[in-house]
């Protein structure tokens, strides 16, 4: 386990960086959720369409908090373009 600060990203000792450092140190894999498409491209493809079967298309909005924004780009790209009237909420 690595503590580090709570701190901007722009800092060299934020987890993110800190992650992707340890990952180069230990011969290890990154996987950069932040930055990585896959991230998004998951949930459009995975989450959006079994929240859609799952609410019949019955739905009136999505309210979710963020993380790494993964999940509500992916899954509110694919409810507005199953419904532009549903509404997106970010949770903070």
């Amino acid at each position: 386990v690595t503590v580090v600060p709570t701190c901007a990203i722009v800092n060299k000792n934020h987890y993110v960086n800190t992650a992707r450092r340890l990952a180069v140190e230990l011969n290890g894999i990154f996987i950069d959720q932040f930055e990585n498409p896959a991230n998004y491209l998951a949930h459009y493809e995975g989450t959006g369409p079994e929240i859609w079967k799952q609410m019949n298309g019955q739905l009136d909005a999505f309210v979710m908090s963020a993380g790494t924004g993964g999940t509500i780009s992916g899954v509110s790209r694919y409810l507005k373009e199953k419904d532009p009237n549903v509404r997106i909420v970010l949770a903070d």
